[in-house]
């Protein structure tokens, strides 16, 4: 009996799924195994009493370039009009004194892409982004959470395709010579599932405020130039503030958090409102440092999946979809 066991349910897991579970597939069983109590990995969404909709733990914007993890909506039945497409040229603005200028924009798309800091991108890392973003330059902004975009559509549908999900279930091993298993879980836990595995062990952070304000006018996009350096995004309820390559910003208290990054908005915004409700989200371990292709797994049945597995990717949606349906290609060669 050919079976395929996949260890993770993040969006790499997913996509891995979706890819092996396709017609005419030859696995007699596909089963994934997720540590968490619900699937989404960091790409998820929850609750909280003071909003009106569930809260992403972060906005994950894509490019039309991304033409893997537009794929992968596709397939899974991503509702439609989900997503906003706003062709370049981008918006911006200064809540300083620096000029908007081209290279600053730049700056504030790469720092934002690759959750690092600007002196710490290769210059072959940016002109490849500058390339790929060229073939399909528009931003998808989400228009709805995440678990109703990405994660449970895809859940629904291998649950049509008769891929058993299990949730809460932390894998002991990865079972070498056990039938095919496909390892898409964070660095950490693939090095401990497979001692020997040269995985990342240092992490950028991401911060994102919240902002409770329905019927505040914000344009769906906009990146801060000076200040925070943030990207403010339009939200049906108020407006969302995020800032990469965050460390600074990781040690401070959730409120000298929020009222900074509020003031940065208002002042781009050139508004007088003062500080709403707010939740803050600290995402300490949001994406490995870039970047570096890790070591092969020891056992040949094992493929390693996860957005840090792609080496010249970001740590973005995009490549761990991609890694995913990499993983499961490999698997069925």
């Amino acid at each position: 009996m050919a079976s395929l066991r996949i260890i993770g349910a993040g969006l790499a897991g997913l996509a891995a799924a979706l890819q092996a579970s396709r017609p005419g597939h030859r696995w007699d069983r596909i089963t994934i195994e997720e540590a968490a109590p619900a699937a989404g990995g960091r790409c998820r969404s929850f609750t909280d009493p003071a909003f009106p909709e569930p809260l992403d733990n972060g906005i994950h914007v894509l490019v039309a370039a991304n033409r893997q993890a537009r794929a992968f909506l596709r397939e899974a039945g991503c509702p439609a009009g989900a997503f906003l497409r706003l062709p370049p040229p981008y918006r911006f603005a200064s809540v300083g004194r620096a000029r908007v200028t081209p290279a600053r924009m730049l700056r504030s798309v790469a720092v934002a892409a690759f959750n690092c800091r600007w002196e710490g991108i290769r210059p072959a890392a940016l002109a490849r982004l500058c390339l790929r973003t060229a073939s399909g330059p528009a931003l998808l902004v989400p228009r709805m959470p995440l678990d109703r975009l990405f994660v449970g559509p895809s859940l629904d549908r291998l649950a049509e395709r008769g891929v058993d999900i299990r949730l809460s279930s932390r894998a002991a091993s990865v079972g070498a010579g056990a039938g095919s298993c496909i390892l898409a879980v964070p660095p950490g836990e693939a090095a401990r599932l497979l001692p020997g595995l040269r995985a990342p062990d240092t992490f950028n952070p991401i911060v994102t405020v919240h902002y409770l304000l329905p019927g505040l006018t914000a344009p769906p996009a906009l990146g801060l130039v000076d200040g925070s350096g943030a990207w403010l995004f339009g939200r049906t309820y108020g407006i969302a503030a995020v800032v990469s390559a965050a460390d600074g910003w990781v040690p401070l208290e959730a409120g000298e958090i929020a009222d900074r990054l509020w003031r940065d908005a208002m002042r781009a915004l050139a508004l007088n409102l003062p500080l709403p409700p707010f939740r803050v989200v600290k995402e300490r371990r949001a994406t490995p440092a870039p970047t570096f292709r890790p070591v092969p797994p020891t056992h040949d049945n094992v493929r390693l999946a996860g957005d840090w597995t792609e080496p010249g990717w970001p740590a973005t949606i995009e490549a761990a979809i991609r890694s995913g349906r990499r993983a499961a290609v490999e698997c069925d060669a």
